[in-house]
């Protein structure tokens, strides 16, 4: 999966004029709500976001001129940023207990995989896994936006392609997530939900691991698909295992999980 994203990050690390750093483990909010505002450039949109007691904005430029509802992608794009690539909810924040406030409809049809807007769904995957427990609501309100106080925690976001979902994995730091590992793990175990598949890959992912080899037939086979500097992983203990290859392009140069499978011995 190409990564989608393209970050013009401010110089150094986001700070406040007192200094302080701007994002933090935020681990009781429970909620964000996101409000999107045009501007002058056509592709380029304000999306200003509250957690209650802090606001920021996200001036998010879509740069594709063809795409069509570039308001909702760029409220998306910006959502997903902020949750899982700025982590200001919290590090490994997943959607249970968590609602998320949008100001387009489309947004939880969408995500609800009910909207006509097919084009919207590659830019909306977090909130069917990752995010999928999430109560997502719609209220158009703008009246909470405190534009100095926002533009404290401002910040710009280019998108190019839909981005894609990160996750951390042990001695390997951030790692981009192949879309379909989740219906993977779906389809090979008996989850309960979403969710609860999402909760058990972190769970594997961040604990201990260890490469294993393969016969050299089915690495081969498997380095056709994944790329050739890949490696293979088990989750210790588990029948679990998971191929981390470098053959997608990435604006961020980060690798990706690329799949997960089990073997029973």
């Amino acid at each position: 999966m190409v990564v989608g994203l393209c970050i013009t990050r401010p110089a150094q690390n986001p700070t406040r004029r007192d200094g302080k750093r701007l994002y933090h483990r935020f681990t009781m909010t429970t909620h964000i709500t996101i409000h999107t505002k045009e501007t002058a450039d056509p592709r380029t949109f304000e999306c200003f976001w509250t957690t209650g007691n802090k606001q920021g904005v996200v001036e998010t430029r879509i740069d594709d001129p063809r795409v069509d509802d570039p308001a909702i992608i760029a409220e998306l794009s910006a959502l997903h940023h902020l949750l899982s690539y700025r982590s200001i909810l919290g590090e490994g924040r997943a959607g249970n207990s968590l609602t998320i406030t949008v100001s387009f409809g489309a947004i939880r049809r969408v995500a609800n995989r009910s909207s006509d807007k097919k084009h919207l769904f590659v830019h909306a995957r977090f909130l069917g896994t990752r995010y999928s427990e999430a109560e997502i609501k719609v209220d158009k309100d703008a009246s909470w936006i405190r534009p100095e106080k926002a533009n404290a925690r401002r910040e710009t976001l280019a998108v190019r392609e839909p981005i894609e979902e990160i996750v951390d994995v042990a001695g390997f730091g951030k790692v981009a997530l192949s879309h379909h590992i989740i219906e993977q793990m779906m389809k090979r175990a008996n989850y309960a939900s979403v969710g609860a598949a999402w909760r058990h890959l972190c769970s594997m992912l961040g604990g201990k691991l260890r490469r294993v080899s393969l016969p050299k037939r089915v690495l081969e086979h498997k380095e056709l698909k994944h790329g050739a500097t890949g490696c293979h992983l088990q989750a210790v203990n588990t029948p679990w295992f998971f191929v981390i290859g470098s053959n997608r392009p990435s604006c961020s140069n980060m690798p990706t999980l690329c799949t997960a499978y089990v073997r029973l011995s």
